[in-house]
C-alpha cells in the first residue's frame, strides 16, 4: 500500500495535466517607474487610478519604447501598435502649473488638458504661430495606477491619445497611420457631422487652429500657406491648381470675419477644387501622388 501512495504522488500530478512539481519562490511583478518624454501607450487607457493624493481619478496608462508596427516578438505573431504618446512628466503633483493657476497639492480639479498645450507645440516641435496643431483636442492627463501610488510615485503626465486606436511609428514621423488619427478632415457635402477619419473619403484638411482678434488678420494667409507647406512637404501645396489653401473663419458662413468680440476661431485648411476626394492625411506626402480616393 505504502508503495502505491508513492506511485500516486509521483505520476498523479502529470497524469492530471498538472505537470511536475517545481520548486521555487514567489516574487512581487516589477513596478515600472514613472514614464519619460517619448515614451508611447501600450494600449488604450485604462480606467482612473485612485490615488489618495488627488481629489479625482485620471486614468493610469501602460507605457513604453515606441513601437514601430513590426512583430511584436514571442509566438503570438502580434504587431506592437501605439495608443499614445508621452508629452510631458511633471513629478509631485503640488508642481503642477495650468494655464490658468498653479495647483496645490491634492486639488486636481484645477488641472486642465489646456495645460498640455505647450508640451505638445515642444513635442511636435511645432513654430507656426499664430496657427495651434489640430491635435490639441486629443491630449489627456494621466497619472500613476494603484501600484505605483502604494511605491510612493506622485507623477502627472500629458499624452497625446489616439484612444483605442493602434498606430505604427510615431506621431512625429509624418505621413501615415499617425497622421491619418490626429488629423482633422471632413467631408463637406455632408450636411450634419461633415468630420471624418482621415483615411475616409474627404475634401478638406485642416492643418491649424488660431483665435485672432482685428491685428492678427494681417499676413494669416502666408503664415497659414507656411505651415501647410511645411506639414505637407510639398513644394506646390496648391498641386497646378488641385488644392486650394485657405485661411478663414471656423464657421464659413461667417463673412466677413467678425472679431468685434475681441477673437475669430480661424482655420487653416487645404481644401480640394472641384469633385474629387482624397482618402489620407496630406501631412508629409511631399511631392509623391495625392492620395485620391
Amino acid at each position: 500500500m505504502l508503495a502505491l501512495v508513492i506511485v500516486a504522488a509521483v505520476i498523479g500530478p502529470p497524469a492530471l495535466g498538472l505537470g511536475p512539481r517545481v520548486s521555487g519562490t514567489a516574487a512581487r511583478k516589477p513596478v515600472p517607474g514613472p514614464p519619460t518624454i517619448g515614451d508611447c501607450l501600450t494600449e488604450p487607457l485604462a480606467e482612473g487610478s485612485v490615488p489618495a493624493s488627488v481629489a479625482i481619478p485620471v486614468p493610469a496608462v501602460r507605457y513604453g519604447p515606441c513601437g514601430d508596427g513590426t512583430a511584436a516578438g514571442g509566438t503570438g505573431g502580434g504587431r506592437r501598435l501605439n495608443y499614445g504618446e508621452i508629452l510631458s512628466v511633471t513629478d509631485g503633483v503640488d508642481t503642477f502649473t495650468s494655464s490658468r493657476q498653479s495647483v496645490p497639492a491634492g486639488v486636481l480639479g484645477a488641472y486642465s488638458t489646456d495645460s498640455c498645450q505647450q508640451p505638445l507645440r515642444d513635442y511636435l516641435a511645432w513654430s507656426a504661430d499664430p496657427w495651434a496643431p489640430v491635435l490639441g483636442d486629443s491630449t489627456a492627463l494621466v497619472g500613476p495606477d494603484v501600484a505605483q501610488h502604494l511605491l510612493g510615485q506622485r507623477w502627472i503626465a500629458c499624452v497625446v491619445t489616439a484612444g483605442s486606436h493602434g498606430y505604427p511609428g510615431s506621431v512625429r514621423d509624418g505621413p501615415g497611420r499617425a497622421a491619418d488619427l490626429y488629423g482633422q478632415c471632413e467631408d463637406t457635402r455632408e450636411a450634419l457631422g461633415p468630420r471624418v477619419p482621415c483615411d475616409d473619403p474627404h475634401d478638406t484638411e485642416v492643418f491649424g487652429v488660431a483665435l485672432v482678434d482685428a491685428d492678427g488678420l494681417s499676413g494669416l494667409a502666408d503664415s497659414c500657406l507656411t505651415l501647410v507647406t511645411a506639414r505637407t512637404g510639398m513644394t506646390d501645396p496648391a498641386a497646378g491648381g488641385r488644392l486650394v489653401v485657405r485661411a478663414g473663419p471656423y464657421d464659413p458662413n461667417t463673412v466677413p470675419p467678425d472679431v468685434s468680440a475681441g477673437g475669430q476661431s480661424m482655420t487653416c485648411a487645404v481644401r480640394v477644387v472641384g469633385d474629387g476626394l482624397l482618402d489620407a492625411s496630406l501631412v508629409g506626402v511631399g511631392d509623391r501622388p495625392l492620395p485620391w480616393a
